[in-house]
């Protein structure tokens, strides 16, 4: 009898691990969850890191580096962004999407070097590239 005790015991005790495994995962996940208002993907043509501006107020160029092939919800967890910066030498291709669910349409004209800040509830793909000439206009 006691053994049997025993075994439902220690059945009932990784039932207990397990859920509270298991709530620690939506937990998580309902961090995670909660909802952006503009989000900004960097699918840079240069494999570089976009310089993603966090404070609008603020004097610095860029607030942190995105990765390519990331954007600033999934990996820094932002609800939402300020900008993006386009260092000396570049230019930067934007697409953008104005609501949560339409579609992306192509931004022209495409942007050199600097600062660009963006709307609350706009959410940007870009993709920077090595510039060509002065007003970024040939982006082959």
């Amino acid at each position: 009898m006691k053994d049997r005790i025993r075994r439902t015991a220690a059945v009932l005790g990784a039932g207990a691990l397990l859920s509270t495994a298991g709530v620690q995962q939506i937990t998580a996940q309902a961090a995670h969850a909660a909802p952006y208002t503009n989000y900004i993907h960097n699918d840079s043509a240069t494999g570089g890191r976009l310089g993603i501006i966090i404070n609008r107020n603020s004097t610095a160029n860029y607030d942190a580096l995105l990765p390519d092939v990331q954007n600033t919800y999934d990996y820094f967890n932002l609800r939402t962004v300020a900008g993006w910066y386009t260092g000396p030498g570049y230019c930067s291709r934007q697409w953008r999407k104005d609501f949560p669910n339409s579609p992306f349409y192509r931004q022209w004209p495409n942007l050199g070097p600097g600062r660009h800040l963006i709307g609350s509830t706009t959410t940007y793909i870009v993709s920077t590239y090595p510039a060509q000439d002065s007003n970024c206009a040939n982006d082959t």
